[in-house]
């Protein structure tokens, strides 16, 4: 049996808590943000994310098992692994009591201290309380509040399981065949009331990351670069190319990431070439040569956007400020 046989039905209860934990705590009753946030629960789009990561992680958890054997990940490892997965960033739930915070979001610079306690306490529950530090840690591979090698792991098994997640993460979200829309609308909000997108850099300093959500798309290819370099391939030691055991050596969310990051350019150059013989364009007219010339550029870029989301991709980009 593959991993993901064995641990099904253990598995199943505690996705169940999953569901009741985000019931329980209250982030269903956060005061609205003045724009939606990226894990603000009220929006099923956040427990989308969760399930994504999780499906991710088996996925990574059964190729490597696959790969090497099952001598460094066993039943508990991999059940260890999947609650990590699906309680990641319950840290950015508040609990009902909380009269401090109007909205999850503003846990944002330190949600992942606040799962990893949570672990602590719920591993113990489920008959895994020898696990409960390891899960604790585990789930600091999908955060920035401690650098990757300075997680404290009891043992080499351990850092492998938070490399698998860690690479979770990142490949269920960039992936996410919305992840885009999400970026400008949901994760720009998110990083308003978590204070990163203007980041108080001491008494009397600001400074301003992210302008808007689509400034925060300009970056995102940027950003694509450097977690792909610095955390996919290096601090996670290139363990999302597990998936590709189970695919015949190709790597859908790989595919689906360079799609994404794809259409985020190819949207703006082909504005672009609108507009080579004149500066003005009625915008009825800018639709026409859009939707002309879309299928031709879907067919060669292997892009998946259908053209009736078209309007959107390329009033956004209409509306982006000059760099010049």
């Amino acid at each position: 049996m593959t991993g993901v046989q064995t641990c099904a039905l253990p598995i199943s209860k505690e996705l169940a808590g999953s569901a009741a934990l985000q019931a329980q705590w209250g982030l269903l009753q956060d005061k609205p943000a003045k724009e939606p946030t990226l894990h603000d629960l009220r929006w099923l789009g956040c427990f989308q994310h969760v399930l994504d990561v999780t499906l991710a992680m088996a996925r990574l958890l059964d190729g490597c098992v696959r790969k090497t054997g099952s001598a460094s990940i066993d039943e508990r490892h991999f059940r260890l692994g999947i609650i990590a997965a699906l309680y990641h960033d319950c840290g950015y739930i508040r609990h009902r009591k909380d009269t401090k915070h109007a909205n999850g979001a503003e846990y944002t610079r330190i949600h992942v201290s606040r799962g990893a306690r949570f672990l602590e306490e719920y591993m113990p529950s489920v008959g895994m309380a020898e696990l409960a530090e390891a899960a604790a840690r585990a789930i600091h591979f999908t955060g920035y509040e401690i650098a990757v090698d300075k997680i404290q792991v009891p043992g080499p098994e351990f850092r492998l399981i938070g490399n698998l997640l860690g690479s979770a993460d990142i490949l269920a979200q960039m992936a996410d065949r919305c992840y885009l829309e999400k970026c400008r609308d949901r994760l720009y909000s998110e990083f308003v009331v978590g204070g990163v997108a203007v980041e108080h850099a001491k008494p009397g300093e600001y400074m301003v990351r992210y302008e808007s959500g689509t400034d925060l798309l300009k970056k995102t290819p940027m950003f694509y670069q450097q977690v792909m370099r610095d955390r996919l391939n290096s601090k996670f030691t290139r363990a999302y190319r597990y998936i590709e055991v189970l695919y015949n050596g190709q790597n859908p969310y790989i595919d689906a990431i360079r799609n994404n990051i794809t259409h985020l350019l190819a949207m703006p150059a082909t504005v672009a070439c609108c507009f080579i013989k004149g500066t003005e364009l009625e915008h009825r007219e800018l639709q026409r040569l859009i939707r002309l010339i879309y299928p031709f550029m879907k067919k060669e870029l292997s892009l998946d956007r259908k053209s009736t989301r078209l309007n959107s991709s390329h009033s956004s980009v209409s509306r982006m400020p000059s760099s010049a």
